[in-house]
C-alpha cells in the first residue's frame, strides 16, 4: 500500500496543479484559488470552507471535487474522497486524475476490484498515462493477475522518462517475474532497481531473497548485510541471514545472527520460533520448548507462526 500511495502524490500534484486562476470576488474560482493558498500555508479548515462555498456557487465545479478529494484522501477520509470523485466523474466521466486517484482510494480501502475498473478507464483513455499503467499493473498483481501486470510493467520499463518512474516500474516488473519464478529476471530487474536507487535497503532485501531461492546463499548474505548497512535502524534482514544459516545447518552463525536481532528487536513470536528450532536442531530440548511454547503465547493474530510453533513442539516432544 505504501507503493500505491507514492504513486499517488503524483497523481495529487496534477489534480492540484490544473485549478484555475483566481478571478470575481465572488466567483468560485477565485474561491478555489484562496483554498489552494489555505492549503500551501498548511490551513486545511479554511480550505475545506473556500471549497465548500465554491460548491454551493456552482456544483459543478469539477476541480474543487477534486481538490476536496485530495484533502479528504490526506486526512485519511478515503470514502469521503470517493464520494468528492465520484461527484467530479459525473460532470467529466474521462478525467484520468480523477479516475487514478479513485482508484487509489479503492486500493486503500482493500477492494482492487473496483480500483481495476478506475485504473481500467483511465488507461484506456489515455494510453500515454504511465502513472495510471503503473497503478493498474499494481492492482492487477494484487488480485494475482500476473501475466496482465507483467504486460503493465513492460511497457513502463520501455517508456519511463524518469528514474523515479523507471525505479518504480522494475520493482514492479521484478516481483511479478519472481511470483511467477523467474528468478533470474526478477534478479536483473532488481539488480537494475539498485542501480537506479542504491540507497534503497527493501531492495536488496527483495534481490537477496531471491538469490536465496536460487540457492546462491553468499550472494543473499551480502545483499541482507548491504541492506543492513543501507538501513541500520531497521534489523529485521538479521533474521534473513539466520534463516539463511539454519538452511546450511550453521548453526553457530545462525545463532550469532538471532543474537544480533534479538539485541535489536522487540521479542517478537518469529524470533521466538526461530530461535526454538534452532535449539531443537541443536539438541537442547529445553530451551527449544521454552522459546517454542513463548512463541505459540505471544503469536496473536499470526497463526503462521502459532501453527509452525505448534508442529515443532510436537515433533520435539514426540506427540
Amino acid at each position: 500500500m505504501a507503493r500505491i500511495r507514492l504513486i499517488a502524490g503524483g497523481v495529487l500534484a496534477a489534480a492540484f496543479l490544473t485549478l484555475g486562476a483566481a478571478c470575481g470576488a465572488d466567483d468560485p474560482a477565485q474561491l478555489i484559488a484562496k483554498a489552494r493558498t489555505d492549503l500551501e500555508r498548511g490551513d486545511v479548515p479554511a480550505a475545506v470552507s473556500s471549497l465548500g462555498r465554491a460548491i454551493a456557487a456552482d456544483p459543478a465545479q469539477k476541480e474543487a471535487y477534486l481538490l476536496l478529494a485530495s484533502v479528504r484522501f490526506h486526512q485519511g477520509e478515503v470514502p469521503e474522497a470517493i464520494l468528492e470523485l465520484t461527484r467530479a466523474l459525473a460532470l467529466e466521466p474521462t478525467d484520468v486524475s480523477a479516475l487514478a486517484l479513485r482508484g487509489v482510494a479503492f486500493m486503500e480501502l482493500g477492494e482492487p476490484q473496483h480500483a481495476l475498473v478506475d485504473f481500467d478507464r483511465a488507461v484506456q483513455t489515455d494510453p500515454k498515462d504511465l502513472r495510471a499503467r503503473l497503478m493498474r499493473g499494481e492492482a492487477r498483481a494484487s488480485l494475482d493477475m500476473h501475466r496482465e501486470a507483467l504486460a503493465d510493467a513492460d511497457v513502463l520499463v520501455g517508456g519511463a522518462s524518469d528514474n523515479d518512474l523507471l525505479g518504480q516500474a522494475l520493482r514492479l516488473r521484478g516481483r511479478i517475474r519472481l511470483r511467477l519464478g523467474n528468478l533470474d529476471g526478477g534478479i536483473a530487474d532488481l539488480t537494475r532497481l539498485i542501480d537506479i536507487a542504491p540507497e534503497g535497503a527493501d531492495a536488496y532485501v527483495e534481490r537477496g531473497r531471491a538469490h536465496g531461492a536460487a540457492g546462491r546463499y553468499e550472494d543473499a548474505l551480502r545483499d541482507f548485510r548491504r541492506a543492513l548497512d543501507v538501513q541500520p535502524a531497521d534489523p529485521s534482514p538479521w533474521l534473513l541471514i539466520a534463516q539463511l544459516y539454519l538452511a546450511q545447518d550453521r548453526l553457530d552463525e545462525a545463532r550469532k545472527a538471532l543474537d544480533e536481532a534479538s539485541a535489536r528487536l522487540p521479542d517478537q513470536p518469529r524470533l521466538r520460533l526461530m530461535r526454538g528450532g534452532l535449539e531443537a536442531r541443536a539438541g537442547d530440548v529445553a530451551r527449544a520448548r521454552e522459546d517454542l511454547e513463548e512463541a505459540i503465547r505471544t503469536a496473536g493474530d499470526d497463526a503462521q507462526v502459532a501453527e509452525q510453533a505448534k508442529l515443532l513442539l510436537r515433533q520435539l516432544l514426540g506427540r
